[in-house]
């Protein structure tokens, strides 16, 4: 029975390469103290909220995403697409959004270097903020393309403020091929995911709760949407009363794709290999069957086919 110490996965597990989707750059700066300031969701926000102030200067982005990087390194992974919350950083600081981009966008070049990791960046709007944040959030995806911006995210509150409160922006984002990926059914129901099923999500964040509408399964597997699961953190926040109770193995026996994540690792006091590995300890996942969850992620990359062909050789 592996102890939940990265140090002692099976070797087969640390070696096996690993991509991931699902992870704020703000919740990768923390100490581990941290954790211990909230006990659940709301305070987690507010936890969250308050921290993001340690990315006080642009050249914290740049280090902050080399430091996740060579974490992902140690931990075998090979590819990330990197959450970042640019809004709060801009309207809440004052910083100047195409600096910081190239900050982060520095650091991922940097560490593709040094490493091989390959970083791309997701920028998410807080669907709880005005929409017209929203616009801008999607203005920047489309300006920073160049600058490894990959797709349109959406977090914050679902609660009274679904993907359709956004459907403005989430249609203009359509017409102009920018991928949507938001978090859907992580503190909310399964209609919260049927809602942003309307505007053509490439993969959804968390969605632990799309078991519980018996037909959405089949319809995310239909559609090819991913899942990114991040097993932790939906224990830690209290979507999830164990981990042996994860809807991660329902959806994987029920053929509907998914991913394994950390989502704020440093926050949750967790890594990569440790999610892997728990995986494996806990829901009875086969190296066979973590491999498979790999060929699958590859296909769900959005950085473009060059980068998909690269990480295919892996496999």
């Amino acid at each position: 029975m592996w102890d939940g110490n990265p140090a002692d996965a099976p070797q087969w597990v640390r070696a096996m390469p690993k991509l991931e989707f699902h992870v704020h750059l703000e919740g990768t700066v923390v100490a581990a103290p941290y954790q211990d300031q909230f006990t659940d969701f709301d305070s987690f926000l507010a936890a969250f909220g308050r921290h993001t102030f340690r990315l006080a200067t642009v050249e914290d982005f740049r280090r902050a995403v080399i430091a996740y990087g060579r974490n992902l390194a140690h931990d075998g992974g090979v590819y990330a697409e990197v959450t970042l919350t640019l809004s709060t950083h801009v309207h809440k600081k004052g910083l100047d959004p195409e600096t910081v981009m190239r900050a982060c966008w520095a650091g991922a070049q940097e560490l593709e270097r040094e490493t091989g990791v390959i970083i791309r960046f997701v920028l998410d709007h807080v669907r709880n903020h005005p929409v017209e944040r929203g616009e801008e959030v999607l203005d920047w995806c489309l300006a920073f393309r160049d600058l490894g911006v990959v797709a349109l995210g959406l977090g914050g509150q679902e609660h009274g403020h679904p993907a359709s409160s956004h459907h403005r922006m989430l249609r203009r984002a359509q017409r102009l091929g920018v991928p949507f990926v938001p978090h859907a059914g992580e503190a909310a129901g399964p209609e919260q995911i049927r809602d942003a099923l309307c505007y053509e999500p490439r993969r959804l964040g968390h969605a632990v709760t799309a078991w519980l509408d018996p037909l959405l399964p089949g319809e995310l597997t239909r559609r090819g949407v991913m899942i990114e699961a991040c097993p932790t953190s939906n224990v830690r926040l209290g979507h999830v009363s164990t981990l042996a109770e994860h809807p991660l193995r329902r959806y994987v026996d029920g053929a509907v794709p998914v991913s394994v994540n950390t989502d704020n690792p440093a926050m949750l006091g967790t890594s990569l290999l440790r999610e892997y590995a728990l995986a494996v300890d806990v829901l009875g996942f086969t190296e066979a069957m973590l491999r498979e969850l790999g060929v699958q992620a590859v296909d769900h990359v959005l950085a473009g086919d060059d980068i998909r062909r690269r990480l295919t050789a892996l496999w």
